[in-house]
């Protein structure tokens, strides 16, 4: 990913984006067809902030690529219909949901694989808001604290943050820091976030 800025470099936190809009029912409908005849590898339904909430973890076979298992379908719909899909259908290689498990009563996790680089991305998905989407911190400011932490020399460039753990209150993110000009790096980063309703909320940043 591009770093754009030289001095404190601002990072990228990838999220997933749903393919369908809230209750836009053509959009689900033909996401239901397209994935009627494949594998259902996990539904479950809990109570969340939206009423009952159900999701359901499709995997279609897919042809033309030997080193993919199939192609990914997530469908979460609530009582009025569907509120959040998810298909890696045109890049199979690309993403892939490798687990979804509700935490809590709110949040759904859903994990992929970033294009090109292949990093994993953790998606908390909130169930709590109008328009569900993937809780991220704010940038700016988990960015100037990680940069408060740097010694002389040293450089956050090179690295975004990653997900290192999800657990049902909270999570950790890692950013590597390189020595300027070297490609070993020379510390990390930890962030501790946890879970609010519209973003995840900084709660610690160290240096480990």
């Amino acid at each position: 990913m591009a770093l754009l800025l030289a001095g404190p470099a601002l990072a990228d936190w990838p999220s997933l984006e749903s393919s369908c809009e809230v209750h836009q029912s053509d959009c689900y409908a033909e996401l239901a067809k397209r994935t009627a005849e494949c594998k259902v590898k996990r539904k479950q339904t809990a109570a969340t902030a939206r009423g009952t909430v159900t999701f359901e973890w499709r995997r279609c076979p897919i042809s033309g690529f030997s080193t993919v298992r199939g192609a990914d379908y997530l469908q979460v719909s609530d009582e009025e219909g569907g509120i959040w899909a998810f298909n890696n259908v045109v890049d199979p290689t690309a993403a892939v949901v490798s687990d979804v498990g509700f935490l809590g009563k709110r949040v759904l996790l859903v994990q992929a694989f970033k294009k090109a680089s292949g990093v994993q991305i953790w998606c908390p998905l909130t169930l709590a808001a109008d328009r569900p989407h993937c809780l991220i911190p704010v940038m700016a400011s988990l960015d100037e604290r990680a940069a408060d932490l740097l010694k002389p020399g040293e450089t956050l460039q090179g690295s975004d943050w990653r997900m290192n753990e999800m657990a049902t209150t909270k999570a950790t993110a890692l950013r590597e820091v390189f020595s300027e000009g070297a490609t070993k790096r020379v510390g990390v980063i930890e962030a501790v976030l946890v879970l609010g309703r519209d973003r995840l909320k900084i709660d610690s940043v160290t240096r480990k």
